[in-house]
């Protein structure tokens, strides 16, 4: 695989990481008092995310492929 690939594969990951912790953030309201900001999905697939990623980026790849030529 090339370079550009696995780095923008990694910048998925992370990103989708930053998401999830950002989801458990807590706001404080009142001292002693907090809610949560959001609702976790638990049915998060990090697999089929990760198989959804590959694809866009396979198909990005193709498209500026065709664009070139």
């Amino acid at each position: 695989m090339s370079d550009t690939f696995i780095r923008g594969f990694n910048l998925a990951i992370a990103r989708s990481k930053k998401k999830n912790q950002q989801r458990h953030h807590v706001t404080s309201i009142k001292p002693r008092q907090a809610k949560a900001t959001e609702q976790v999905t638990a049915d998060f697939n990090e697999s089929a995310y990760r198989t959804m990623i590959i694809s866009k980026m396979i198909n990005l790849i193709i498209s500026r492929k065709e664009i070139i030529k």
